[in-house]
C-alpha cells in the first residue's frame, strides 16, 4: 500500500516497502542560495557582507592614477528597480521597519499580515508595509520582461546593476607632497543589465534557457614541475583572481618568465618591474651574502657563518687564544662541531683561496 512522505518540493507517492525517513533534498536550493549570497540584492547597503559582488568592487577600488591627483572610491551598488506600481515610491529601504523594542531594522514581508519577529530581542512587531499613496502597492522588485516575454522575445531575464562612484580630485604640493581635496563628486552608473536566476536555478539568455555547471577550479598556490626530457624546471604561480605566472630554468641555467602563458622573457626584467632595481638588490634576495675583506698583503677572509659546514679549509683555523692550537686543519671539511668550536673560541672569519670563489657572484664592489 502506498503512504504519502513529506517532501519540501510537495507530497511525492512511495510505493517502495521500506519507508523513508529523511526526505528528497531540493538539490538545486544549493545554487539559488550560492547566487543570491553573490547578488546580495535584497539587502541594504549597510546590511550586505563583504562577500560575492561587494567583494569584487571592494577589491578593485580604490581606482588612482599615476599622479595620485584623482581617485575613484566604489561607495554602493543597487540591483533592480525596486518600487511600486506607479514608480512614485521607490527604494528598498521602504521594506524596512524599526523594532519598538531594540530599534533593530526588521525586513516587511508585504505579501503576509503575520508579525515580525526581533532577531536581537525576539520582540514581536506589527508586519507595517509602507504603500503608495497613489497606487496603493507596496514596493517590489520591478523586471521589464517576466519569464515568458523572454522566451518568446528572445530577450535576457535581468535587471539593472548601478553602481555609486565618488571621484575625489586632490591639490598637490609640488614641494611637501601634501595633498588636500579640491573637489568631491559622486555619482550613480550604470554598469549593465546581470542575469536573474529563476525558480528552477535556470538563467533565461536571449530566450534560451541557459543552466551553469559546475568545473573543476585549479587550486590558487604556487607548483612546482620537472621535465626529464626537456632537463628544465617549472613553477607555476597561481592567484585566485589574476594572471598565471611561470617560471622555467632551461638547459642553459637561465631563468625564463611567462605571464598567462604569453611569450617568455627574462626573470630579472619581472623582478625590477617589482621593485628590485639593481643586481644587488636580486641577489640579496635569493642567496645568502657572506662578506669576503681583502687584506693588503693579498689574502682572503671570509666571515663566519653556517654556510662554511661541508666545505673543506683552505687554510689552518687557528685558535685566537693560543695560536699553536689548529681549530680546523687544511683540507678538512667544516662539520658541524667544527663550526661550534670556532663559535666558542670566538673566530670572526676564516682564511679562504682564490678557489673558494669559484662560481660566486659580486652583490657589492
Amino acid at each position: 500500500m502506498s503512504e504519502l512522505v513529506e517532501n519540501v518540493n510537495g507530497e511525492r507517492v512511495d510505493f517502495a516497502k521500506i519507508r523513508s525517513v529523511f526526505p528528497i533534498p531540493n538539490l538545486l536550493e544549493v545554487q539559488k542560495q550560492s547566487y543570491q549570497r553573490f547578488l546580495q540584492m535584497d539587502l541594504l547597503p549597510s546590511e550586505r557582507e563583504d562577500i560575492g559582488l561587494q567583494a569584487v568592487f571592494r577589491s578593485v577600488f580604490p581606482i588612482a592614477d599615476f599622479r595620485g591627483i584623482s581617485e575613484l572610491e566604489f561607495v554602493e551598488y543597487s540591483i533592480g528597480n525596486w518600487e511600486c506600481k506607479c514608480r512614485s515610491l521607490r527604494g528598498i529601504e521602504h521594506l524596512r521597519t524599526s523594532c519598538a523594542s531594540c530599534g533593530d531594522t526588521l525586513v516587511v514581508n508585504p505579501y503576509s499580515v503575520e508579525d515580525l519577529a526581533c532577531h536581537s530581542c525576539g520582540a514581536r512587531n506589527p508586519n507595517a508595509v509602507e504603500r503608495c499613496q497613489d497606487c496603493g502597492d507596496p514596493v517590489h522588485l520591478n523586471i521589464k520582461y517576466n519569464l515568458d516575454e523572454c522566451k518568446e522575445r528572445g530577450m535576457t531575464y535581468s535587471v539593472p546593476l548601478r553602481v555609486t562612484i565618488r571621484l575625489v580630485v586632490w591639490d598637490k604640493d609640488p614641494n611637501s607632497d601634501n595633498r588636500t581635496i579640491r573637489d568631491i563628486k559622486e555619482q550613480e552608473v550604470f554598469f549593465g543589465d546581470i542575469p536573474l536566476m529563476t525558480e528552477n536555478g535556470l538563467f533565461i539568455i536571449n530566450g534560451t534557457e541557459r543552466v551553469i555547471v559546475s568545473q573543476l577550479h585549479r587550486s590558487p598556490g604556487v607548483f612546482f614541475e620537472s621535465n626529464s626530457v626537456k632537463k628544465n624546471c617549472l613553477a607555476k604561480i597561481i592567484p585566485y583572481r589574476g594572471s598565471w605566472v611561470e617560471f622555467e630554468k632551461d638547459a642553459k641555467n637561465l631563468l625564463h618568465i611567462r605571464i598567462d602563458r604569453k611569450r617568455k622573457f627574462l626573470a630579472t626584467v619581472f623582478l625590477r618591474a617589482l621593485g628590485l632595481e639593481t643586481d644587488e638588490e636580486i641577489l640579496r634576495s635569493f642567496y645568502h651574502v657572506s662578506t669576503i675583506r681583502v687584506r693588503s698583503d693579498g689574502r682572503l677572509f671570509r666571515n663566519l657563518d653556517e654556510k662554511l659546514i661541508g666545505t673543506r679549509a683552505s687554510h689552518d683555523v687557528p685558535d685566537p687564544s693560543d695560536p699553536e692550537r689548529k681549530l680546523v686543519r687544511s683540507g678538512r671539511k667544516i662539520s658541524q662541531t667544527g663550526y661550534r668550536r670556532m663559535l666558542r673560541a670566538g673566530v670572526d672569519e676564516v682564511e679562504i683561496g682564490i678557489e673558494g670563489l669559484e662560481g660566486a657572484l659580486a652583490a657589492a664592489e
